[in-house]
């Protein structure tokens, strides 16, 4: 859906609110493999850091402290970082 709104000129967030919800998909996926990896809502209820306001507070604990390191003029490790402080959005 993105692709195909990219293709068309549009923007892509357009189509974000027509993407149908995959929760009901990652459960049932995950749960039939338990031997391997939790299901997707047990690991949305014990890994706060990266579900809802908990994503936040990571992201912005990990982001102060990169501004910082930026401030420093420590450029390269800040990139590090804030790729890292990414992944919690």
């Amino acid at each position: 859906m993105v692709q195909d709104a990219l293709n068309k000129g549009k923007d892509p967030s357009s189509v974000y609110p027509h993407i149908p919800n995959v929760n009901v998909q990652l459960q049932a996926h995950t749960l039939l493999h338990l031997d391997k990896c939790p299901s997707y809502l047990v690991l949305a209820k014990t890994n706060w850091d990266y579900f809802g306001e908990d994503a936040c507070t990571a992201y912005n604990a990990c982001h102060s402290a990169t501004l910082q390191v930026a401030a420093d003029r420590d450029l390269q490790l800040a990139y590090a970082m804030n790729a890292f402080s990414n992944h919690f959005l």
